[in-house]
């Protein structure tokens, strides 16, 4: 709007991309990682745009000055490649074209929003551009631009022969790489009008009742498995008055039908047919039921009925949801193999972290300090509950008193040494020979006596790796941010030597949780992420699962991203 646009800063990094984003660009999981470009636009010094672009590892080399580029080699991305002409110069050409856009306006996501210090529920415009290899055609690059939207007017100009194909309303349609074909146009669309049609003529009852339980699906937001009720409600129908009896009266229709159309002045004969329909449309019923309930479910399943619509949660869920709340306010917070963090609002299911993903390490972090504790705590009381060796560092404070409670109900022995920590050593071993829980209070000494416990934790777990003796416990330092880096890898690392030991990191430091994240096999967000974590090379997916009240759970091996809500 008259004001120069500037670049404030520019980070490039080589990485796997988010899945989505890989099925744009025709990325494997398991082929090479992409080149991704993060700019920071300023109006006039107030940050007035994010945007990202994701290269191919091909597209990326074909850019830059040489194949196998590293980070620092990618310029600025040119768009233009010099091709040689017959005459032998070297003219321009596009090296890429632009294949695909979409804008909408709305909320962005809340990693963005705070990047560009947007009020809560601010909107803005969200710009995405695929780009394909005009010589491949096949998708090179994908720009994901975020602007605001009171500094920003969006104006599209194209000629009207190539406006169609270039613009598309459908995000999923620009992620997945599908053409804009009209539904209608598709083989899919003209089987479900075929078949409407063909019921139009021999089976009426089957397409009315078909289209009322459509409706009542979308108006109940029901999931497709309650179709089962019509369908078996149909199908004892056909049972009690015999299948022979039900067969000739649904296609009873349908014989009327082509008798008339086919026989001599049969338009004639066409009112007295419908006139007589109390004889021959109530017999499509019993197996009208049965085949309305699979028609309805394949519509339904294929997407023909509309956009899809959140489910309501059926009865099994709301039944094993509200018994999950309970077991976890009672505390119980112990699974088979591991550990209830959250609940799963959709399933009714727990939010859990194995002992076999926790040994190679979990952080927990977010902007509030608390629900950090809480999360690691969580986890703590559920060791506590399988009688495991418990060590805690509490340099955040907030868990001595459920530490506490739960000792007493797992009557598991509790020792509290010195707040200086004199004579921590003793009690180490003897917590690890005998399965207690060991806790050091916060204190004034108690970064100090921190570090010298994570020292001394780390050496004797690689101690009993060398002899080959498994330990079951976890440790928990809680304010890790207090300790040494390097101390915290370390530990890390002999954990990882040594089977049975799971550490829980628990940080409200952005910058501590970046150095750690990659360190660790499971993180664990509560709430809103950090300051500072969100800019640093973390998986897109589990920085967008960030919400207040919420926690979002990634696990790298094996690879799953759960998002579940707080009970306690």
């Amino acid at each position: 709007m008259g004001n120069e646009v500037t670049r404030r800063d520019r980070k490039v990094s080589w990485r796997r991309i988010p899945e989505d984003i890989g099925r744009a660009l025709g990325v494997g999981v398991a082929e090479p990682v992409c080149a991704v470009v993060r700019c920071h636009w300023a109006v006039n010094g107030e940050t007035a745009a994010i945007s990202t672009t994701y290269l191919t590892n091909k597209a990326a080399s074909s850019l830059g000055p040489a194949a196998g580029l590293s980070a620092g080699d990618v310029g600025d991305l040119p768009l233009r490649a010099l091709r040689a002409d017959p005459d032998g110069q070297r003219q321009p050409a596009p090296a890429m074209e632009p294949a695909a856009v979409n804008i909408e306006v709305g909320p962005p996501p809340s990693s963005l929003a705070r990047g560009l210090r947007l009020a809560p529920g601010q909107s803005a415009a969200l710009v995405t551009v695929r780009y394909d290899d005009p010589a491949a055609r096949r998708p090179a690059a994908l720009l994901v631009a975020a602007l605001r939207t009171d500094l920003f007017r969006i104006v599209v100009t194209a000629p009207a022969a190539s406006l169609q194909p270039l613009l598309c309303g459908n995000m999923s349609l620009l992620l997945a790489g599908r053409d804009d074909e009209p539904s209608y146009l598709r083989p899919a669309g003209a089987c479900a009008a075929l078949a409407v049609l063909l019921q139009l003529l021999f089976a009426q009852l089957t397409l009315a009742l078909a289209g009322c339980l459509v409706l009542i699906g979308r108006l109940t937001r029901w999931p497709p498995g309650w179709l089962l009720i019509p369908a078996v409600a149909g199908f004892a129908w056909v049972l009690a008055v015999g299948p022979r009896v039900a067969v000739a009266g649904y296609v009873t229709a349908a014989d009327l039908a082509i008798r008339r159309l086919t026989g001599p002045r049969a338009w004639d004969s066409l009112p007295a047919t419908l006139a007589r329909w109390r004889d021959w449309l109530p017999a499509q019923l019993p197996l009208g039921l049965v085949a309305a309930a699979a028609e309805a479910s394949v519509a339904i399943l294929t997407g023909l009925t509309g956009g899809a619509r959140p489910y309501r949660p059926g009865a099994l869920v709301t039944i094993r949801r509200a018994y999950l709340i309970g077991s976890i306010r009672r505390g119980e917070l112990a699974t088979a193999d591991g550990g209830r963090i959250g609940l799963i609002p959709a399933t009714g299911r727990p939010a859990a972290i194995g002992w076999r993903e926790a040994e190679r390490g979990v952080l927990c972090t977010g902007r509030e300090r608390e629900g950090v504790t809480a999360t690691g705590l969580d986890l703590t009381l559920a060791a506590i509950q399988h009688c495991k060796t418990v060590i805690i560092v509490d340099l955040a404070g907030g868990a001595a008193a459920a530490i506490g409670s739960a000792c007493v109900a797992a009557r598991a022995p509790l020792r509290c040494p010195d707040a200086r920590g004199r004579g921590y050593e003793p009690f180490l071993r003897a917590a690890l020979a005998g399965r207690q829980v060991l806790m050091f209070p916060p204190g004034r000494a108690a970064p100090a006596v921190a570090r010298l416990v994570v020292a001394e934790l780390a050496a004797t777990l690689r101690e009993r790796s060398e002899i080959g003796v498994p330990e079951d416990c976890l440790v928990w330092i809680n304010g890790c941010d207090a300790v040494e880096p390097a101390g915290l890898r370390e530990l890390l690392a002999a954990a990882g030597c040594c089977r049975g030991t799971a550490i829980v990191l628990g940080t409200a430091s952005g910058r501590i949780a970046a150095g750690l994240a990659g360190q660790v096999n499971v993180i664990v967000l509560a709430g809103q992420p950090p300051d500072g974590f969100a800019n640093s090379p973390q998986p897109t997916e589990l920085l967008a699962a960030g919400r207040d009240g919420q926690r979002s759970l990634l696990v790298r091996e094996p690879r799953r991203l759960v998002r579940c809500v707080t009970v306690r």
